[in-house]
């Protein structure tokens, strides 16, 4: 939440603005020459949805698009982490010319095991902001983690939305019938319009035909940039704000008391 003036018990009790931060923290030994990156916006901008998450996978993808090969670790979230317009998106990426990615793996996090090296930089993100105290905007944030983080900030044009390019018909047909509960990993591969899924890590993979045929016949459509912003109420603006002077005219009174 901003603003953060835990100094302030008035903030702390006003309707602040949510902030989101999804973040990419590299494994083992890169993890010493990669800073973590951490994708920020609020929900004047967007939400969380899946479209939205997706978006700001396209925008660290963008920031990093030499790899030639790369492994993501995401947690089992339906919503966001594992859906049919994300793969679909990730079929788009490796098959444009916008990265130059030969292979791409997915891999999920055991159910009970969510422990993962995001959590560390996480805490750290928390630590660094206590230690500031007063942080208003995003420009505090950035500041307070300057030296060990790279923040990108979403803007609106940074915001997609992302179609579902699925065919329920193919897979209907298919004995098994693939369900996104049981994948454990997800490979998608230059040049193929089709995911390759396990449901054990140490099993075979599996070729899965699963676009429509208009799509599958011909390349994925760039998606479609967001117009318009979210937005929040105005009386909820309008109360942060009026708080937010009020603090101000406190300080400043505060301040000539001992002058």
């Amino acid at each position: 939440m901003l603003p953060r003036c835990e100094m302030f018990k008035e903030i702390i009790f006003t309707p602040r603005i949510i902030c989101f931060n999804e973040s990419f923290v590299t494994l083992g030994k890169q993890s010493v020459k990669n800073k973590p990156v951490a994708i920020i916006w609020h929900e004047g901008m967007a939400g969380r949805s899946k479209s939205d998450i997706i978006s700001t996978l396209y925008k660290f993808r963008l920031f990093d698009r030499d790899a030639k090969e790369i492994t993501l670790w995401l947690d089992n979230c339906a919503a966001q982490n594992k859906n049919w317009a994300l793969y679909c998106f990730f079929i788009y990426l490796i098959n444009s010319a916008e990265v130059n990615l030969n292979l791409l793996k997915i891999k999920y996090l055991q159910t009970g095991h969510t422990f993962m090296s995001a959590d560390s930089f996480h805490h750290q993100v928390e630590k660094s902001l206590k230690q500031t105290g007063k942080v208003l905007d995003f420009d505090d944030f950035k500041k307070s983690n300057s030296s060990r983080v790279e923040v990108f900030e979403m803007n609106l044009n940074d915001f997609y939305d992302f179609a579902d390019f699925s065919s329920r018909f193919k897979m209907n047909k298919i004995i098994p019938k693939p369900y996104l509960a049981n994948f454990v990993e997800v490979q998608f591969k230059m040049e193929s319009k089709n995911l390759f899924y396990k449901t054990k890590f140490s099993g075979e993979l599996i070729e899965l035909i699963f676009l429509l045929a208009k799509q599958f016949k011909s390349d994925l459509p760039k998606p479609t940039i967001r117009l318009a912003p979210k937005g929040i109420k105005k009386e909820r603006k309008a109360k942060l704000l009026q708080k937010l002077q009020e603090m101000a005219q406190f300080g400043r009174i505060k301040r000539s008391r001992k002058l």
